[in-house]
């Protein structure tokens, strides 16, 4: 006779769902498959099938590469929720708080960086019309991201 089994058996949500592709801008479904050190939990853990796995790792590396998600956590400075629109990972110029006067700049700058790696993920694709979409976007949040240092587009030689 078998023996019973003593833990849950874990199913995989993504396939439950049927999901085929898992956006790495998703960061509420992301945060499930990250440890509080922000490592991504194991199959054994999450249940994930390893088709998912491989989805949900490719996801949370993209969203790492742009800075949404942090490679490593800082110990002497504890944020709470770093997925909060109040923090973000802003590698190139420092960290910046939500504090009063940078509500617009990090607004402005997280699309900024969020419209180039779509960019570059449509270079890769080798997408024309892809190419040309993201380019504008990127553009455009450019312009936004400069007028809110009240620098016009003149300006930039």
């Amino acid at each position: 006779m078998a023996e019973k089994r003593k833990f849950k058996k874990r199913y995989c949500k993504y396939c439950e769902q049927k999901v085929d592709f898992i956006d790495y801008k998703d960061l509420n479904s992301l945060k499930f498959s990250l440890s509080e050190r922000f490592k991504i939990m194991p199959r054994r853990l999450t249940g994930n099938s390893k088709k998912a796995q491989e989805m949900v790792a490719k996801s949370i590396k993209r969203a790492r590469h742009i800075a949404l998600i942090p490679y490593i956590v800082d110990r002497k400075t504890v944020v709470t929720n770093p997925f909060d629109n109040k923090y973000i990972n802003i590698v190139a110029i420092g960290r910046l708080r939500n504090e009063k006067g940078y509500d617009v700049l990090i607004k402005a700058f997280k699309k900024v960086v969020e419209e180039a790696g779509e960019f570059v993920f449509a270079i890769k694709d080798d997408d024309t019309d892809e190419i040309i979409y993201e380019g504008a976007d990127l553009v455009y949040h450019c312009l936004v991201a400069l007028a809110s240092k009240d620098i016009s587009p003149s300006r930039i030689k």
